[in-house]
C-alpha cells in the first residue's frame, strides 16, 4: 500500500499518514474489498457514468477535488467545459498541485478548500 503513495504522489507524504494508511488497510477483509472495487470498474468508466447518468441527477452544489498531476484521473476529466456546465449552480472544481493522494499531499489546502466551499 505504501508503494502506491510513493508512485502516485507529487509531494512528500508524512510518515505518520503512511503508517495510518497501512494500519487501515490491515483490517480483515480490506485486502479483498479494495481490489474488488477496482476490478469492477475503472476510473474512465466511472467518469463516463458520471457524465451520462449521475451528474444530471445531482441537485445540490458539488465540489470536484482532483490532483492536477494525477496519472490515474487526467485533469481533462475535470476541466471539460461541457461537463462543468452540467453541474448544479454553486458547484466548482479545485485542482490541487498534486498527484492522486491530494489530502495527504496538501492537507491544509484541502481543509481550506472544503471549508470555503461549505460556507
Amino acid at each position: 500500500m505504501a508503494t502506491a503513495y510513493l508512485l502516485l504522489t507529487e509531494r512528500r507524504v508524512k510518515a505518520s499518514d503512511l503508517a495510518r494508511t497501512v494500519q487501515e488497510f490491515s483490517y480483515e477483509g480490506i485486502s479483498t474489498a479494495v481490489p474488488r472495487y477496482f476490478n469492477s470498474s475503472s476510473f474512465r468508466q466511472e467518469w463516463i457514468e458520471r457524465r451520462t447518468r449521475l451528474i444530471p441527477q445531482w441537485k445540490c452544489p458539488v465540489l470536484l477535488l482532483q490532483g492536477a498531476d494525477d496519472p490515474l484521473q487526467p485533469r481533462e476529466f475535470y476541466t471539460d467545459p461541457a461537463v462543468l456546465a452540467q453541474l448544479p449552480q454553486g458547484s466548482g472544481v479545485h485542482l490541487f498541485d498534486s498527484g492522486h493522494f491530494r489530502p495527504f499531499e496538501f492537507p491544509e489546502e484541502m481543509i481550506t478548500v472544503l471549508r470555503d466551499f461549505l460556507k
